[in-house]
């Protein structure tokens, strides 16, 4: 089996390592590591705080913005509301209050002819 070796910086010799020696250098490679991923799994959860603060900071923001909209859109509903039931009252005042025939007096007379030159009545006064 071969066995890891590592060659030593200044002499260049190549040193087997056996378990004795292996271990205090897996051990502390090992304890870098796992410090490495522990400040990793740190850094993420910071991180995933600041994104969930984010997140419901702009969700109450949302809100404050649709609030300030219907804030603003009421008073304008109401003005058009009010406006439409002033208008459908006058209508209904004007069709309740004028008899039915009225409303066909009211309408200029239409294909009768008198009112224009060509027409009915100038005919006839040309004929007769």
């Amino acid at each position: 089996m071969n066995e890891p070796t590592i060659v030593c910086p200044s002499c260049k010799i190549e040193i087997k390592l056996n378990e004795s020696l292996a271990a205090p250098l897996i051990e502390a490679t090992r304890q870098q590591y796992e410090k490495a991923l522990s400040q990793k799994e740190t850094d993420f959860a910071k991180r995933e705080t600041a994104i969930r603060e984010q997140q419901a900071a702009l969700l109450k923001e949302k809100q404050s913005i649709d609030e300030q909209v219907l804030a603003r859109l009421k008073p304008e509903r109401e003005k058009i509301a009010a406006e439409e039931r002033k208008n459908a009252r006058l209508v209904l005042t004007n069709d309740i209050g004028q008899p039915s025939g009225s409303t066909q007096r009211a309408r200029p007379e239409v294909g009768r002819g008198t009112d224009r030159p060509g027409g009915i009545d100038s005919q006839t006064k040309r004929t007769g």
